[in-house]
């Protein structure tokens, strides 16, 4: 997942404010975020017209509501108070006006610690559509909005399959009532793994999963951790994503289900988000895992080890 851009508008209301947003962008800045915000340009002379290109050529803007600000992006302030921030307002009018569906998910209106609904601006809607109020400036307070930038959200569906297709009459698996599952969790039936994958037991979104395959090396890696075993049975399922005890809450993980050497699963999933497998295996030889954590730029070599798990994977 590249990492996004992010242009920060708001009105400088007085140095306090200020301060706050700074903090907000230095706190994304070092989740990986390129941000542009004006008080890390400030050291040499500056066309501060650029914004509106900035502005459109950004994946994200953040929308920082306050008194002010709501005045002079709703118009209500006088025309020669705060001009950044009025024209910044004219330009988010213009996406919202291009394309609706694309600026709701584009500008996301964020209201600091100590702010209201009400510092946001009519404009944004902020009443019927979402925003993000961010109670304290830490990976905790900031989860929902990291949530909306890597589009990982807490709770995923499984992947949806064919009603009943492979459900016997007592509501159990038709192979797992005739043969029963299969742990891949279980090391003895690894046929290959590295040093990486070890066999364990985790939590993933509050679920417990006794029986994971659980990736948590001393540092970086330069190559996926991986486990391979043998197919026996018609189905696999597991659930993949983050542990609950990881130290870093705002990784995501890239996983990755071989079978016979061809990709046939590839997602990624967040602390608290996790994601569902259930994959027809029936005729190949061999499944093959790998789970890693990318680098935050395209290109870059990860720098922080990663902390995932397969949640009790199986063979039905």
């Amino acid at each position: 997942m590249p990492a996004p851009k992010v242009f920060y508008s708001y009105s400088h209301d007085d140095r306090h404010h200020s301060a706050r947003v700074r903090g907000l962008a230095a706190h994304l800045e070092r989740e990986g975020a390129e941000g542009w915000l004006d008080q890390w340009k400030d050291h040499h002379r500056t066309d501060w017209s650029w914004h509106a290109d900035l502005m459109r050529e950004a994946d994200f803007i953040i929308a920082v509501g306050s008194p002010q600000y709501r005045r002079r992006v709703d118009r209500t302030a006088p025309p020669t108070e705060g001009l950044g921030a009025q024209h910044e307002g004219q330009i988010l009018r213009d996406l919202i006006t291009e394309d609706q569906a694309a600026a709701l998910r584009k500008i996301l209106p964020v209201v600091l610690p100590g702010g209201t609904i009400d510092h946001l601006p009519r404009l944004l809607n902020p009443y019927s559509t979402t925003r993000f109020d961010i109670p304290e400036i830490s990976p905790s307070g900031l989860a929902p909005l990291i949530r909306a930038m890597t589009g990982v959200s807490v709770h995923q569906p499984p992947p949806r399959g064919v009603w009943l297709r492979d459900t016997a009459p007592t509501g159990l698996p038709r192979v797992a009532e005739e043969h029963g599952p299969v742990l891949v969790a279980e090391e003895e039936r690894w046929l290959e793994h590295n040093s990486h994958a070890h066999a364990g037991r985790t939590r993933i979104a509050g679920v417990e999963y006794p029986d994971s395959i659980i990736v948590r090396p001393r540092g970086p890696l330069r190559a996926p951790a991986f486990v391979e075993v043998a197919v026996t049975r018609d189905r696999f399922t597991a659930v993949a994503g983050v542990p609950d005890d990881a130290t870093e809450a705002f990784q995501v993980g890239r996983f990755r289900v071989l079978v016979d050497g061809a990709v046939r699963w590839e997602g990624r999933a967040g602390h608290g988000g996790p994601t569902h497998i259930d994959l027809r295996v029936r005729g190949a030889k061999r499944i093959r895992l790998e789970a890693e954590r990318p680098p935050a730029l395209p290109g870059a070599t990860a720098t922080r080890p990663p902390e995932l798990a397969w949640g009790d994977p199986t063979q039905v």
